[in-house]
Parts: structure tokens; sequence; C-alpha cells
């Protein structure tokens, strides 16, 4: 009897885990769509599925059962340009050579996640939100349609010049009224919890919101409007084929180190920042990943779950294996990852750095 009742809990304990915690498998993304929505100066603990805050990111926080939530994801730089330059070619900023915004382009030589999705048949389109990532600044690269029109009087935009979330969302419906069919990569830019924050709401008379409020304001309004894309995406019957990758491209700091907003310091709250990738047809429950990775990560990553081949002069390391509950393929500290993949490009020698 004791053996029978072990051998039904060993039966009970292998089922579950064959069944309840699927994994997802290389090349189970080839035929979906790519929407990469990128929020600027978005802290991961701003985030309700990162920090446990009630009212903050509801419509993110209501896609966490059919996502894998990244807890330890880390940007490369706390500057916006050089930040998405090493999201979409997988690369440090040494290597990409773009340094800081507004003073620097990617060079044309380097190869993008736009390129490389375009190369496989994909429709692709970018709406961004700041000047600072305008197609003068070299973004642009692989994209079909750029919009990066701001509806602005001013005769030379500059540094300043942005739009707010519900105007990227009136784009993103543009766009959705004019799809076709086919396969695509979407890139959609929030730049709204930037500094100057607006505090969308009401106080008491007499109460002025903090910066942090204010701040906190801006990621509610923004995840306002990601709701409403999830939406319309669903009266389009996409969710199921399109793949959903939400990250912060820095963080920012209020005071914990002597420093306000980004662009100076390194520290934890202007580096950490969220990553949440989302689809109800292969993530069939809520994962949590737990290890440090990167935003240079994210595209070899992407590629290997399309199963499309990735280029040798990437940096970034594919975290596949750690969403199939597999040890990374390599275990040399952060910084050594850096040292190796130095060997991998010409640039400034580390002491530049």
């Amino acid at each position: 009897m004791k053996k029978k009742i072990i051998w039904l809990i060993f039966l009970l304990f292998a089922s579950r885990t064959a069944f309840s915690s699927p994994k997802i498998k290389k090349g189970s993304f080839k035929e979906l769509n790519v929407l990469l929505i990128t929020l600027d100066t978005t802290r991961s603990d701003c985030i309700g599925l990162y920090n446990n805050k009630v009212n903050i990111t509801p419509n993110i926080d209501r896609l966490a059962p059919n996502s894998i939530i990244f807890k330890n994801c880390y940007a490369n730089v706390p500057l916006t340009l050089p930040s998405h330059c090493s999201l979409f070619t997988g690369r440090f900023p040494y290597a990409h050579q773009v340094r800081n915004n507004g003073t620097y382009k990617l060079n044309t030589s380097e190869l993008t996640m736009a390129e490389i999705y375009k190369s496989q048949g994909f429709k692709t389109s970018a709406i961004i939100a700041s000047f600072t990532v305008c197609s003068k600044f070299g973004l642009n690269q692989g994209f079909d349609f750029y919009d990066e029109n701001f509806g602005s009087t001013e005769v030379l935009l500059n540094l300043k010049s942005e739009i707010p979330a519900a105007l990227v969302y009136e784009k993103f419906q543009n766009w959705a009224d004019g799809y076709n069919g086919r396969k695509f990569f979407l890139w959609v830019h929030f730049y709204d919890p930037h500094f100057p924050y607006f505090f969308h709401g009401t106080r008491a008379t007499g109460q002025s919101p903090s910066l942090w409020d204010s701040y906190e304001s801006e990621i509610h309004y923004v995840d306002t409007y990601i709701g409403k894309i999830r939406e319309t995406l669903a009266s389009m019957e996409l969710l199921d084929n399109t793949v959903i990758v939400i990250v912060g491209d820095h963080g920012e700091a209020f005071g914990e180190h002597g420093e306000y907003g980004h662009g100076i310091f390194c520290y934890e709250e202007s580096l950490k920042v969220p990553l949440i990738i989302h689809n109800p047809r292969y993530i069939k429950e809520k994962q949590v990943i737990e290890e440090k990775i990167s935003l240079v990560d994210i595209l070899p990553s992407l590629l290997e779950l399309n199963k499309f081949a990735i280029p040798k002069n990437i940096q970034g390391q594919s975290f596949v294996n750690l969403i199939q509950g597999k040890k990374e393929k390599k275990n040399e500290p952060y910084i050594l990852k850096v040292c190796l993949a130095r060997k991998k490009t010409t640039g400034p020698p580390l002491s530049a750095l």
C-alpha cells in the first residue's frame, strides 16, 4: 500500500511538472508579431508586479498570468539614446559608440533589431515620443515607417520636444486602422515619466504633489494607454499572435545617492528597469526570472525564440536557457562579460570607459 501511495504521489508530481509549467522552446515565437514597448525613465519598483503596489500599473499587472517577468534587468547606461542603441543592437555603448543624447548618431554599419526582423519578412514600424530618439540619431535603421511627427509649431525641435501618451496611443490607433494582416515588428515609445513630471489627478486644496507622486502619476498615465493598446490588439484578434515586450530604458534617481534625475551615476535606481515578455499563446502561466540580465541580452533572446541566426558581433547573451529553467550557458561575473565582449569590437580601451 505504501509503495502504491508513493508511486501515485510521484505520478502526480511528474504530471504537474510536465503540464503545469510549460517551457518556451526555441522557435516558439517564429510566427508571432512583435510589439516592443519602451518605457522611458521607468524604475522597476514603480511597476506593481515588482513592488506589490496597487493601482499604479493595473494594466501592466494584468498581463502577469501570461508573462515572463525579469526581476533583475539592468540598463547598460542611464541615458535614453545610448540605452535604446544597446537594446536595438545587443551591443554595449563602447561598441556601438553612442555615448550621449543629442550629439551622437548610431553608425549605419550597426545591425539593428528592426533590420533583422525586416530581413525576415516583417513589416517594421515605429512610433516615438521624444526628439531624443529621432531618426537623425540613427535608430530608424530598418524601419519601413518611423513616426516622429510631434505636430509641433517649433521651427527647430530640441531635446525638450516630446508628445504625451495619449497622442502616442492615437498614433498607434492610426497604425492599427491601416493594418493589412502582414506580420509586423512595431516599436512604441513612451516618454512621459521623464522630467519634468506632470501630476495627472487632483489633490486636496493647498496640497501639492511631491516629485515622487508626480513621477508615479506619469507612470500610471502611461499604463492607462498600454491597457488601451492591449484592448485594441484584442479587438483585432492579434493578442495570441503577438509577443509583447515591455521594457524600461533606464531608471530615475530621487536623491538616493545625491542625484536627482539620471545620466551621471550608475546606481541601482538609475539602471534597474522592468522587463516583461507577454504572450497568451505560448506563456500559459506567470514565470519569474531572478537572475541578472541586461538590455543587450534582449535581442539575442528574441532571435533565439524566433529561431533566427544570432549575429556574431552581438555582445548580449540569450536568456532562453533561464526561461527553460536551465542555467546560463556562461556564468562569468557581469564585468567579465563586458571584458570578454570588448575583444569582439574595435573601440576605445577599457581604461577610457
